[in-house]
């Protein structure tokens, strides 16, 4: 859908996809120079989950967008 010209989106933490999405024509996210939202940071501390996804090893929504070439306006 997406290399066909479609909108692709997604609610609340559905967004943590999207940096794993690789651009098959240059080899980076699909996210890479666009302006992304998704679930803050602050939300999941709030929610009490940012220690369990610390633990896990993962990065926030917006840091995987960062590292992805995103900005990421939380």
């Amino acid at each position: 859908m997406y290399t066909n010209g479609a909108i692709i989106s997604a609610v609340c933490h559905g967004g943590a996809i999207f940096p794993g999405i690789i651009e098959p024509s240059t080899g980076k996210s699909i996210i890479a120079g666009r302006r992304v939202t998704g679930f803050t940071t602050r939300g999941e501390e709030e929610e009490g989950v940012l220690d369990t996804i610390k633990s896990w090893n993962r990065p926030t929504i917006g840091m995987a967008a960062k590292n992805a070439g995103a900005t990421c306006e939380l």
